[in-house]
């Protein structure tokens, strides 16, 4: 998850720091001084990899004006696909899948989050 802070400014920061600061997490001591952690949280990436092994099983259906809106992934295709790619779901890794799969439907369907 990202956040944006308004810094008393009232410039918005979106960063690693701000955003760990806004959810109460503590950060791995230098962990923002390493220039790969500038995108995916090393906690995110197994989520993010096993949702990047199905991210094309979606469950879609047509609007009445002819535009598709996606309803959510094919949760057998998505149990198919994560087990030919050898990847073991935990509940914790199940519910991360989730929220992206979340994320991607509104970014899809063109909807805030």
């Amino acid at each position: 998850m990202t956040g944006t802070l308004i810094e008393q400014t009232g410039a918005p920061r979106d960063d690693a720091r701000s955003d760990a600061e806004r959810w109460g997490l503590e950060l791995p001591p230098g962990l923002l001084d390493r220039e790969e952690s500038a995108g995916v949280w090393p906690d995110n990436i197994p989520a993010l990899e096993a949702f990047c092994a199905v991210s094309t099983q979606w469950r879609m259906i047509a609007l009445a004006d002819g535009r598709e809106k996606a309803v959510g992934l094919d949760y057998p295709a998505v149990r198919a696909g994560r087990e030919m790619a050898g990847t073991e779901v935990t509940p914790v890794l199940w519910s991360a899948l989730q929220m992206i799969e979340i994320g991607a439907r509104a970014a899809m369907n063109g909807e805030a989050t």
